[in-house]
């Protein structure tokens, strides 16, 4: 499976560069990716981009929320399978279709959980691929000691962020010191027009706003990590589910996909903003994606926290933070 990994990866850096030749590669199929790898790996980084495009000929297809989470699919968006929506209503409505033709679903922890859970989808969660991107940013030297905090601006008060908020700060800030925003846009914007002190943003929004802020003569910094004041790890902020039959029909396909995009959210050498933007346009440009710039990204890869893992290795992670949303049992969510 490793050579399988290394590649589909190098595969689609070049493909994502615009650097496929004539080559010949072999076919790959589901039923002989192996064999066909095995092939690839003695062979030339023209013929890895070959195999990359035949790889396209994968019948898996994935649903995507635009914004962070999407760069944790890339590898396969870069195949173009990978379909982006804005807003959470259109995920919803995917995970109840009984006729829906997504075979993997890329989305809220919490929203995904608690509909496998209640048995009201046929998706069950595969991974984990995003453990939050959360930050407190504040003007240069403010005390990082949440009690001293005024005029705090955070965002989506009833969602994962202002729930994990909470949780994290909530017996350490008075409400009445808090204002909601629907966005982490608006609360930058409260940020930098002086109508709040300290703000929860999300990155890559967070980067920008010390950036623009900067620009106005402000000095702005991170001044806490909320994913490392929740705990240790962060918390599993978005997942990948996978449709009951398609894993049965397709499961050596869709393990395959979901290896090389944990492959590529662990390497050890972070892809630059040349090799981020060609994976980026080739997979349809930074605004379907809802995505900054490519130089902006490489900025905060760290940030990001993308690192997609089995759920089922991670039960006690999910399982605590599914206690935040009133989520009991989550066996019967997760995939086997």
């Amino acid at each position: 499976m490793k050579k399988l990994i290394t590649g589909l990866l190098a595969g689609l850096l070049l493909v994502g560069c615009g650097t496929a030749t004539s080559t010949q590669a072999p076919e790959v199929t589901q039923e002989n990716v192996e064999e066909v790898v095995q092939q690839i790996d003695d062979q030339t980084q023209d013929l890895l981009a070959q195999a990359q495009a035949q790889a396209e000929a994968f019948d898996i297809k994935i649903l995507s929320p635009n914004g962070a989470p999407t760069l944790a699919v890339l590898p396969a968006a870069v195949g173009g399978k990978v379909d982006f929506v804005d807003g959470a209503d259109a995920l919803q409505a995917a995970f109840v279709n009984p006729d829906g033709d997504y075979d993997l679903i890329v989305a809220p922890s919490n929203l995904g959980l608690k509909l496998a859970s209640a048995g009201k989808t046929a998706y069950k969660m595969l991974g984990v691929v995003t453990w939050g991107n959360l930050y407190i940013v504040a003007k240069a030297g403010t005390d990082k000691d949440p009690s001293t905090w005024e005029n705090v601006a955070a965002f989506g008060e009833q969602s994962v962020t202002g729930i994990v908020f909470n949780t994290v700060y909530g017996d350490k800030i008075d409400s009445s010191k808090i204002t909601w925003y629907n966005s982490t846009a608006e609360a930058s914007a409260a940020l930098i027009e002086g109508k709040a002190d300290v703000a929860m943003l999300a990155e890559p929004n967070a980067t920008a706003t010390i950036a623009k802020a900067k620009e106005n003569g402000l000095e702005l910094e991170i001044i806490d990590d909320v994913q490392s004041a929740y705990g240790e790890g962060g918390f599993p902020q978005a997942a990948l589910f996978v449709k009951e039959d398609s894993y049965a029909n397709k499961k050596e396909t869709i393990d395959a996909v979901f290896t090389m995009m944990n492959a590529f959210s662990s390497l050890e050498t972070p892809l630059t903003a040349d090799q981020l933007q060609g994976m980026i346009d080739a997979a349809g440009g930074a605004e379907a994606m809802g995505v900054p710039a490519a130089q902006m990204i490489e900025k905060v890869w760290p940030r990001l926290n993308i690192n997609v893992v089995k759920a089922s290795e991670h039960k006690a992670d999910l399982e605590k933070f599914a206690g935040l949303f009133g989520i009991e049992d989550i066996s019967a969510a997760l995939a086997e």
